[in-house]
């Protein structure tokens, strides 16, 4: 599927009435619970005024629902199950101006032409909402108070604090993939940190996942990459509390991790000052999955934030915003982005426990209010990024 508008028997003014006919409200109803994924798919589903009242007065109404539709988007479904969801993504869309439901649409349309009318005003509100620079707005605030939050952060990290001059450094654990943290672990023990680095063999990804368990299949790896690093494998399930006790066993006060799948108790609360995370994208803004690729939707600062790790998905108190400008102006596409982001991991690593070893714990506020959690990008809108974002950049 591309983004551009179809060839139609319609006008502009059908367009405006198509629009208008599908979010109109005619009674003024919201619900007080989301309905369930079960609901909105059922044939006799009909709370369409509802669903309307609710994208009008607070669209993060929704919020459950859009994460259940985003994990249906492989399941087959009828064409009114289909018909129902693509329904209500459109009118999301429209209402909110939330891309995300685009996102979404875009995963469940596949061109069927028995939603044609849906997909017109879905790609005709895609045309209309993006800017001269092929950015899309982004619903909560504009791309400046973003930049406005990042500045405004920059003092908390530079702020003196007293502390007694023989308090020993903190005891640091880098936890993930050994060949994440080879030159991490260097760099630090340079600087007189004591770390440790632990392997857990899992990943959300099968193939991913079979790789790690592979045993000599990735110590070979890793030697043909030059790997030469000390680590204590914890080959257990991910969500095992040996491996808490292991950790914890340790006396380690910061932890990075660099991991594959979602993060337990069992991790979490194995660091006396916490666990850290280095997430691709400014926070609190951005969430979630795909965050370099929103970011350049957005036209968002690219860079990364290191923040601590909570239950929910990047909420932790924020240690610091890290930017670097330029890169659009020389990279064209989003994995050569990515690469950059990667190869500064060790500066963003070693610079955090220098802040955390001052400070003791994060200071800047992660608003969960001010941002929205994201789902993996249609391969659509990655072909806009490129085609119409970074490459009209350079």
């Amino acid at each position: 599927m591309n983004l551009e508008l179809p060839d139609s028997q319609y006008s502009s003014s059908d367009v405006a009435r198509l629009k208008n006919e599908l979010v109109a409200i005619n009674k003024f109803e919201p619900f007080t619970e989301p309905p369930k994924f079960a609901d909105l798919i059922n044939e006799g589903f009909d709370s369409w005024d509802r669903v309307k009242s609710n994208f009008k007065t607070d669209f993060r109404f929704f919020e459950k629902l859009l994460f259940r539709i985003h994990f249906k988007r492989k399941a087959d479904f009828r064409a009114f199950e289909r018909g129902n969801i693509l329904k209500f993504l459109t009118i999301g869309y429209l209402m909110a101006d939330d891309v995300r439901y685009f996102n979404e649409f875009l995963w469940f349309c596949k061109d069927d032409p028995d939603f044609k009318e849906l997909r017109l005003l879905s790609l005709n509100h895609f045309k209309e909402i993006t800017g001269e620079n092929g950015c899309h707005s982004f619903p909560l605030c504009k791309a400046e108070e973003v930049e406005s939050f990042i500045r405004s952060s920059e003092s908390f990290d530079a702020e003196p604090i007293s502390k007694e001059a023989d308090k020993p450094l903190p005891k640091i654990g880098l936890i993930g993939t050994p060949s994440f943290f080879s030159a991490i672990d260097k760099e630090l023990r340079e600087n007189g940190y004591e770390v440790e680095t632990f392997f857990i063999p899992y990943h959300s990804d099968k193939l991913k996942r079979i790789i790690l368990k592979s045993g000599p299949i990735f110590r070979a790896y890793l030697l043909a990459k030059g790997i030469n690093i000390k680590y204590t494998t914890l080959n257990f399930d991910h969500k095992d509390p040996r491996i808490q006790e292991i950790l914890s066993s340790r006396k380690l006060d910061i932890g990075f991790h660099k991991l594959g799948f979602i993060i337990r108790d069992n991790i979490i609360d194995s660091f006396r000052t916490g666990l850290f995370n280095d997430h691709w994208g400014v926070l609190p803004f951005i969430r979630g999955r795909s965050t370099i690729e929103y970011s350049l939707l957005f036209g968002f600062p690219l860079g990364a934030t290191v923040h601590k790790v909570e239950r929910e998905v990047d909420t932790g108190a924020i240690v610091k915003i890290y930017t670097y400008e330029g890169i659009t102006q020389s990279r064209t596409t989003i994995q050569s982005v990515k690469r950059e982001i990667r190869s500064r991991l060790r500066d963003r690593v070693v610079d955090s426990a220098k802040i955390l070893s001052r400070i003791g714990e994060p200071r800047i506020a992660n608003e969960k209010s001010k941002g929205l959690t994201f789902y993996s990008i249609h391969p659509t809108l990655s072909r806009y990024i490129e085609e119409r974002i970074l490459k009209s950049s350079d």
